[in-house]
């Protein structure tokens, strides 16, 4: 029976996280994430509604599956990722006034109850958010437009 070299562990253990670090990395950059954050980034986010488990998508690259948390206050959307892709994530908080909410049709067409978000101060960018956090994002405006 063959073993692995001892080497192979130990650059394995070394290497990973760098790797894991410099995806997360690109990930935000590729995707929008760090473009937001020049504008929008906080060093801890708001309280409010928090919906965990999320997930959405920013920009072309950026997919980010069950793994973001958003918080919905009075004054705008907060959202982080969970701590094992906070590398290049910082927390963002985006005031409603930056944010135009619509739908979001697959191939132009189809409606599956997803929005999409821009954002005033990057046209170039927008969120797609699911179906689960697209009501509650509607629901918070909504509620915001009768205040």
């Amino acid at each position: 029976m063959k073993y692995l070299p001892i080497g192979l562990p130990i650059l394995f253990v070394v290497c990973f996280p760098i790797f894991w670090v410099a995806v997360s990395f690109l990930i935000a950059l590729m995707g929008g994430w760090l473009a937001l954050a020049r504008s929008y980034g906080v060093e801890k986010l708001p309280d409010g509604e928090s919906l965990s488990g999320q997930s959405a998508k920013i920009g072309l690259f950026g997919n980010y599956n069950n793994c973001l948390v958003f918080v919905l206050t009075d004054a705008g959307l907060g959202m982080r990722t969970y701590w094992l892709f906070k590398w290049g994530h910082e927390p963002l908080f985006i005031p409603w006034d930056q944010i135009t909410v619509a739908p979001a049709k697959f191939l132009g067409l189809f409606d599956f109850g997803q929005s999409r978000l821009d954002i005033a101060s990057h046209p170039h960018l927008s969120l797609t958010l699911g179906q689960t956090l697209s009501q509650a994002v509607r629901a918070k405006l909504a509620q915001r437009l009768q205040v």
